[in-house]
């Protein structure tokens, strides 16, 4: 059985629901486009539909099989998973119907004569009514995919200790008030390099279906960013995670302001030297 980290997968959870609570508000925000207009306005929808889908499959691929189905309760909630799947595929049904009732602009067949003002306008009419009922039948989907995602989540968190509060370290200052106290950042040499080349741009962080996660650097002669490394300088503060995209797609990594701060405060970390050769293997003395 895999162990994973309840405490990350619910964190997780709650990310999820809060997109799709996002999508569910750009759907219902203003009024819906018909033609090439309407096109452009649904395009984006249903690619972040798709992605919402992909999403709530890893998270359930990740809880099946893993020490979270001993947990009481624990069918119950892989089932409201397994249901917020279900719901998000519909949602992207809806919105896939809206683009095939959408109506486009174009000549008909010949010697058919082209439509006048009148029947465009009623062709566009009848399907912006369309596409708004496949919105609004998307954005109640959307809403069970997010009440089903934090019902599990407050499931799995009450299995779970919480973490303990730690108030922060403050200093007396010669006033006699009180202010934070800055401590140091301390960096290993690969800690260093990593979060340099975090700060260069182009790193991600994904996640396989099995529930692993990898950073992935561009190519080039960069050193590798293990995921040990990335979590000590996240849990530093030292990097910020886009959390807006999917895990699946990846998710771009970022330095954050004290992380250049103190980078602006390093010599620039030293390359990685070569492999040296090794010696040339042992030929056995003809006989």
């Amino acid at each position: 059985m895999r162990q994973i980290d309840i405490a990350v997968q619910t964190d997780r959870l709650r990310t999820l629901a809060d997109r799709f609570d996002a999508l569910r508000r750009q759907l219902l925000d203003g009024q819906p486009l018909t033609g090439t207009e309407g096109l452009r306005q649904l395009i984006p929808h249903v690619t972040t539909s798709h992605e919402l889908v992909t999403e709530s499959l890893i998270r359930l691929a990740v809880l099946d099989g893993s020490q979270a189905a001993r947990i009481s309760g624990a069918q119950a909630a892989f089932d409201c998973v397994s249901s917020v799947v279900e719901q998000a595929g519909l949602a992207s049904a809806s919105l896939t119907s809206a683009i095939c009732d959408n109506t486009y602009d174009a000549n008909s067949w010949a010697p058919q004569p082209a439509d006048d003002t009148t029947a465009r306008n009623l062709r566009h009419r009848e399907a912006r009514q369309n596409i708004a009922t496949h919105l609004a039948a998307a954005a109640q989907s959307l809403s069970v995919c997010a009440t089903g995602c934090r019902y599990v989540a407050t499931h799995l968190s009450g299995t779970t200790p919480a973490p303990p509060v730690t108030a922060p370290v403050r200093s007396t200052t010669r006033t006699g008030g009180s202010a934070p106290a800055t401590r140091p950042v301390r960096l290993t040499p690969r800690q260093h390099q990593a979060l340099h080349t975090i700060a260069q741009g182009g790193v991600k962080l994904h996640e396989t279906t099995r529930g692993r996660w990898h950073v992935a650097t561009p190519p080039g002669p960069g050193e590798r960013i293990t995921l040990t490394t990335y979590n000590s300088l996240e849990k530093k503060g030292l990097v910020d995670r886009d959390t807006s995209s999917s895990l699946f797609t990846g998710q771009a990594l970022t330095a954050t302001d004290r992380a250049r701060t103190v980078l602006a405060a390093l010599p620039p970390p030293a390359a990685t030297p070569p492999a040296q050769p090794g010696p040339p293997p042992a030929t056995a003395p003809r006989r």
